[in-house]
């Protein structure tokens, strides 16, 4: 993670090490696609670029009403616990996806919410 290397850190403790591969990539067995409720997708322009297509914006704007999310949205980050990932889409079922829209709720506020006993 640029962060580390920008803070003068070339040697990363264990602690340190878990944490970034985690914000990139979940551990064994917490995937959303070993659930089957997951998909990535993306264009030609790859995984990366797929954040600045027609195709994204019109997931953002109209996904929910089939029951997905954006699993890990921009500025949610510290919240998810994982960068950034556009093209990861996770079905939740409509209503919950509705809520979540309204809201500007990633899954794991959602998550809270409910738990809570606030919906």
């Amino acid at each position: 993670e640029s962060t580390y290397i920008n803070l003068g850190k070339t040697v990363l403790t264990i602690s340190d090490g878990t944490r970034v591969a985690t914000s990139y990539c979940p551990e064994g067995g917490t995937s959303d696609h070993q659930t089957g409720l997951a998909a990535d997708l993306w264009g030609s322009g790859g995984e990366k670029a797929f954040g600045s297509t027609e195709a994204y914006r019109w997931l953002r704007d109209n996904a929910y009403k089939f029951g997905f999310v954006e699993r890990f949205p921009q500025g949610k980050e510290k919240i998810t616990g994982r960068a950034a990932e556009p093209c990861h889409w996770r079905f939740v079922g409509q209503y919950h996806a509705a809520v979540m829209q309204e809201y500007g709720f990633c899954l794991e506020e959602y998550v809270a919410y409910i738990t809570d006993g606030r919906s």
